[in-house]
């Protein structure tokens, strides 16, 4: 039974150590789609305003987004 206690607990240990990175790279990923959402888009959006054209859903939808966060 003591064996079988330090395998789980060595295999649980893996498991964290292994999804410590994943976990690393999304916090990352995260903070990069609020800065751009939050800086970058908000100084782009007049050229999409002068453009005077109608804009395609996907960006119309990143717009309200960035408009939403903000």
């Amino acid at each position: 039974m003591s064996e079988d206690l330090k395998a789980i607990s060595h295999l649980k240990n893996k498991i964290k150590s292994a999804l410590n990175y994943p976990a690393i790279i999304f916090g990352f990923l995260f903070v990069a789609v609020i800065v751009v959402l939050v800086y970058v888009i908000p100084n782009i959006r007049p050229l999409f305003d002068d453009a005077g054209i109608e804009l395609p859903f996907a960006t119309q939808a990143l717009l309200s987004t960035s408009d939403f966060i903000i």
